[in-house]
């Protein structure tokens, strides 16, 4: 691959996205629009560690930007349009009223959550956490939900991904409101009913575990702690046995 990322970055469209790590920008790549994901530190490893999980997912169809190149430690890769789900669910909850088609879609959304984690996870024989599965993580397109940065992917526990996914949800301000439990609800079962029950047997505590790790950065952290308290005790979902 021709990667010339000083004239891609002349060729930037739009303000860098939020990355906390890397530079991550639109651009555009042989005639065509693009993200450019350069990472710091020459971390070439990194870079391709990340482009192979892309180059699985395309491979096995499991929805994920398509990998244009790599060369080093920059990753070329396809535009995807949509917000992300962070932006998708607080604009869904900020609607005041009883919408029920609203209601309909973010419940769809949910499933449809699970499910891409129940296909990523089966794509590497359940072997493989995607990492960092915050909602901001994945992107509503016109085609479904994309997952994007895989660069905290591993063979840890995946368990911890469907955790995260939780706690990240269930952290949106207002925290551990009745319509994040219910999305969270609906996502665990999309995943069960791919990947099958047994592989959230340990859900709860890692949802605890995440909520807690999230505690460490939120000025609200104390509450997080306690709800974390509370999942180990009673459960994620009300009424749960």
């Amino acid at each position: 691959m021709s990667c010339d990322l000083h004239n891609m970055q002349k060729e930037r469209i739009c303000d860098r996205f939020f990355s906390r790590k890397n530079s991550v920008f639109r651009s555009r790549y042989e005639g065509r629009e693009a993200v450019v994901k350069a990472f710091t530190n020459d971390a070439a490893g990194t870079a391709l560690k990340e482009y192979s999980v892309l180059k699985t997912c395309r491979a096995k169809k499991v929805a994920a930007p398509i990998p244009i190149g790599l060369k080093e430690a920059v990753i070329v890769m396809e535009y995807v349009e949509g917000p992300t789900l962070a932006e998708f669910l607080d604009a869904a909850w900020s609607i005041s009223g009883d919408h029920a088609d609203g209601h309909h879609q973010v419940q769809d959304v949910a499933e449809s959550l699970g499910a891409w984690l129940a296909d990523f996870h089966g794509a590497f024989d359940y072997t493989l956490s995607r990492g960092d599965a915050s909602i901001r993580n994945f992107i509503i397109s016109r085609k479904g939900i994309v997952g994007i940065d895989f660069e905290e992917s591993g063979e840890y526990d995946i368990i911890d991904d469907i955790g995260e996914a939780c706690a990240s949800v269930l952290s949106m301000r207002p925290m551990f409101s009745h319509e994040s439990e219910e999305f969270c609800r609906c996502m665990v079962e999309g995943y069960a009913s791919k990947a099958g029950p047994a592989r959230i047997a340990r859900l709860n505590e890692a949802a605890a575990r995440a909520l807690e790790r999230y505690a460490e950065f939120r000025s609200d952290g104390d509450e997080m702690v306690r709800k974390a308290i509370e999942i180990r005790k009673s459960g994620l979902f009300s009424g749960e046995e």
